[in-house]
């Protein structure tokens, strides 16, 4: 007997949550269905996918294989059903998309409310990331296509480059670096700053810019997502590292922004596609419009500022 789609989203859910038992929470069968489920794929294949202990459920090398095919699989399916039941209900096709965070809550309203003006019945699935996980979406087909940042590695993707964004110095009233002065990355290595940690990509970005003028990064606190972040400054417990976007997207215009210098250290924003991507027509003339408004948007979210400082 052949493998199903159900057989593949078992084995996928249970590799994503390293239990049978929240597995089987998540599909809404019983622990014994999806063990079965399992057992007829481990028989088919003639091969076991999973290693099992009483602590934990890992994937074996043919598991690691087989779950990253069937997710392509089942993205593909997934997209699919919504762009064919879409077309049924008389909507047009769903632009399925991934964001760098920052700028699916500053720039992308506005892009998706000015093309909507000629074209009302497309609809949007946007997927707000951090940098890193925005380009994984695309690389496994998750997604058309995605706006992030370029790394100095990344997934071998197609780049085409829309704007250069500013890191700066984000602080409130009161705090003691509040100015509107550039400052140098040496003036605040000894400060409580605040900066996204983990794997972030504006952390390895900047590790990497800074790393090339003998600096080293050394935060005082690291939170996870940018609202984390913005809370911390909002309080005025420590001033934050973040790139300009990043002040549009909390959206409190008291925030000081401090351009940082020596050195000057931008990120370039930009389209992601796969190789040999074929988009269908609602999404290319999206990506096109992206394309040529883009840089007109990010400069009325931000006022226009972020342009490189003149240093002595």
């Amino acid at each position: 007997m052949k493998m199903t789609l159900d057989d593949l989203r078992a084995v996928v859910e249970v590799a994503d949550r390293q239990s049978f038992n929240r597995a089987a929470d998540a599909l809404g069968v019983t622990q014994s269905a999806l063990s079965r489920r399992i057992a007829k794929t481990e028989s088919y294949l003639r091969a076991a996918l999973f290693e099992r202990t009483t602590q934990k459920v890992t994937l074996l090398p043919l598991g690691k294989t087989f779950v990253e095919r069937a997710r392509t699989l089942l993205n593909d399916i997934d997209q699919f059903d919504t762009e064919v039941l879409s077309m049924a209900s008389g909507a047009n096709t769903v632009i399925e998309m991934s964001c760098l965070r920052t700028v699916a809550g500053s720039i992308m309203p506005r892009l998706i409310r000015r093309f909507r003006d000629e074209h009302e019945r497309v609809r949007f699935h946007v997927r707000d990331d951090n940098g890193i996980r925005a380009l994984e979406r695309v690389a496994n087909h998750e997604v058309e296509f995605g706006l992030s940042i370029q790394l100095p590695e990344g997934p071998m993707l197609e780049f085409e480059p829309l704007a250069k964004e500013p890191f700066v110095l984000c602080c409130a009233p009161g705090h003691h670096l509040w100015d509107d002065k550039p400052i140098s990355w040496r003036e605040i290595l000894a400060e409580d700053v605040a900066f996204m940690g983990g794997t972030a990509a504006n952390r390895l970005l900047l590790q990497s810019a800074l790393r090339d003028h003998g600096l080293t990064t050394m935060w005082n606190d690291e939170v996870e997502s940018f609202p984390t972040q913005m809370g911390f400054v909002e309080e005025g417990v420590v001033a934050a590292v973040l790139p300009q976007l990043g002040i549009a997207y909390g959206r409190n215009p008291g925030l000081c922004m401090r351009p940082l210098v020596e050195p000057y250290v931008e990120r370039t924003i930009g389209i992601f596609t796969r190789k040999h991507w074929r988009p269908s027509d609602v999404s290319a003339q999206f990506v096109s419009f992206v394309r040529e408004n883009f840089i007109k948007v990010y400069e009325e979210v931000t006022n226009g500022a972020g342009q490189k400082p003149e240093t002595n």
